[in-house]
């Protein structure tokens, strides 16, 4: 069981179709790698890093009320995190890298729940297999961990990818161990129909075109048609029977969408995205919000970038 430790737009200006996204909202802390999730339509952005290092800061979008509303709450600092809503109103926050004074940055075990109608930060078991850029979806009752990267200290330090898939059961809050991904990858992950999906990634030699599914049901892979090129650092989300991706380590600009009807790739032009890579992103209110990134590595954005999901639906 979970153990108590402390308790702690205009929407958007569309003027033409080839406009980037403008939005009258910013985040209060500007971020790269941040964890969303959504509980009652509100947006939760947790973590990321800034100048500062990882953050264990949240910030609340409501975009009725057109407000960004920074938390007291404090969550470790941590940064290549995931978040997931756990269908009973708590936020799971999973996975990513912690700085320590002597250590230097190191994987994070610590599962952290938050629950936003009392600011109490609950914890679940620990990740079986920390890994930071991990994607994590939920599926029923479960929640699944999935690739991502682990960081070697010795003999020398590199960062290796993971095929790893750790499967968290709510209802027990017990940890086993899933089929491992066809290749392991930091890669993102969504679910349609019950189903997972894997999109893109990097392996740290390449950018991969990898392209997946997930049954949770028999616990198998099935690799599907690659994209047409290799993808990474990017965000992923479902629209109605659209796999939608957005930016790219490179292509920035870079909008992909995947047609699960038509079983078939394609590249979007004219979308109002502001190029970026290492966002997050959310579906709220029938639209696709995307928050923070980074433009050059080194830079911290605090953009709040929201697009009506109807401009998807016409191409």
């Amino acid at each position: 069981m979970l153990k108590t430790l402390g308790i702690t737009l205009s929407l958007l200006a569309l003027t033409a179709c080839n406009t980037v996204s403008i939005s009258a909202l910013n985040l209060q802390q500007a971020r790269i790698a941040p964890a969303t999730a959504v509980v009652d339509e509100q947006l939760y952005v947790i973590g990321g890093q800034n100048l500062q290092g990882p953050q264990g800061t949240i910030e609340k979008i409501d975009l009725q009320k057109q407000t960004v509303t920074p938390l007291a709450t404090q969550l470790l600092p941590r940064t290549y995190a995931a978040a997931v809503n756990d269908g009973n109103g708590l936020i799971y926050v999973l996975g990513g890298i912690t700085r320590y004074r002597l250590q230097g940055y190191e994987t994070n075990p610590t599962v952290e729940v938050f629950n936003p109608q009392t600011n109490e930060i609950l914890y679940s078991r620990p990740l079986p297999h920390p890994r930071r850029a991990a994607s994590v979806v939920r599926v029923d009752d479960k929640i699944y961990v999935i690739g991502g990267s682990t960081m070697v200290s010795r003999p020398l330090f590199r960062i290796a990818p993971s095929a790893k898939v750790d499967i968290l059961d709510l209802k027990t809050q017990t940890w086993s161990t899933g089929a491992d991904m066809p290749q392991a990858a930091e890669t993102k992950a969504v679910v349609y129909k019950g189903q997972i999906y894997i999109v893109g990634g990097y392996n740290f030699v390449h950018t991969l075109p990898l392209f997946a599914r997930f049954d949770p049901q028999r616990n198998t892979w099935q690799k599907l048609e690659s994209l047409p090129f290799g993808i990474s650092a990017e965000s992923a989300v479902v629209v109605q029977d659209k796999l939608l991706t957005f930016g790219d380590y490179r292509k920035l600009e870079l909008v992909m969408e995947y047609d699960f009807n038509k079983q078939q790739w394609q590249r979007l032009e004219n979308i109002p995205f502001r190029p970026s890579r290492h966002q997050g992103v959310a579906r709220v209110d029938d639209n696709v919000v995307i928050v923070g990134g980074t433009i050059s590595g080194k830079d911290y954005m605090d953009d709040i970038q929201i697009l009506p999901e109807a401009i998807f639906s016409i191409h």
